[in-house]
Order: C-alpha cells, then sequence, then structure tokens
C-alpha cells in the first residue's frame, strides 16, 4: 500500500495508513495488527512501529504478529516480477528443517533471488533454517 506513496519509505506509510484510517468493521487494535502485519520489513522497524502500543498487545501477540509479518513478506516475494511465476509450493520439515519446495511455470531468478533474501528474516523469527528449492 504504501509503495503507491514512496517505495523508500513504503513500510511506514503503510503503517501510518492502516493502522490510522477507518476500516469498516475493524477496531482500532485490529487495524493495528493489520498494520504491524502489512507493514513488516524486518524486526527492527517491527519494534520501533509496535513501541507505542506495547501495552496493547501481549508478548505471544507480537510475537505471533512479528511471525506473520514475516511469512507475508517472505510470500510476497515469490511473486516478486508480478507474473505469477510460481504456480505451487510444498512446505515440509525434514530433520528439524523447513523445507520449501517451488514450483514455477515460467523463468523464476528474480522469485528465488528474493525468496532467498527475504527467507533469513523467516528463519530469525521461527528460530529454524529454510531450505529453498525451485523446480
Amino acid at each position: 500500500l504504501g509503495k503507491y506513496i514512496d517505495t523508500e519509505s513504503s513500510s511506514q506509510h503503510t503503517f501510518y495508513l492502516l493502522a490510522n484510517r477507518t476500516i469498516d468493521g475493524l477496531m482500532h487494535k485490529e487495524r493495528l495488527k493489520l498494520a504491524l502485519v502489512a507493514s513488516y520489513k524486518n524486526k527492527t522497524l517491527f519494534k520501533q512501529f509496535i513501541k507505542p502500543f506495547t501495552d496493547w498487545l501481549s508478548k505471544a501477540e507480537q510475537e505471533t504478529l512479528q511471525l506473520l509479518g514475516a511469512m507475508v513478506k517472505f510470500t510476497y516475494s515469490l511473486d516478486a516480477t508480478k507474473r505469477q511465476a510460481i504456480k505451487d509450493i510444498k512446505v515440509e520439515i525434514v530433520e528439524k528443517n523447513i523445507m520449501i519446495t517451488c514450483f514455477s511455470k515460467k523463468e523464476a531468478m528474480a522469485e528465488q533471488y528474493e525468496a532467498e533474501k527475504n527467507k533469513k528474516q523467516l528463519e530469525k523469527t521461527l528460530k529454524q533454517d529454510i531450505q529453498l528449492l525451485f523446480y
């Protein structure tokens, strides 16, 4: 959402818009949660955004929102070129590691590059290694 305003600070714009805009059917706390997940870029920025609201959310809620944000960021990278190159994914736990196999219908080098880059946030949040395979 924030990319339409400024790509350099898209995370900050996304957070501000979602947290402060009235969204029919959502209370302010729900909008805050949505804003935290949608604007997730990294742990540092997440902590910065949530700091004024830490008393609104339990530690477990904060950890869940951080995990969801990292997952959204990772899955977004699987369509980096906006061509829907990845047609299917398979997620398995293999010897305490997470293996994500991505099946593409087109060349997916950009998606592979972005996914490799963004999996680090997910690994840190999950405290587990992730192995990516592309076919």
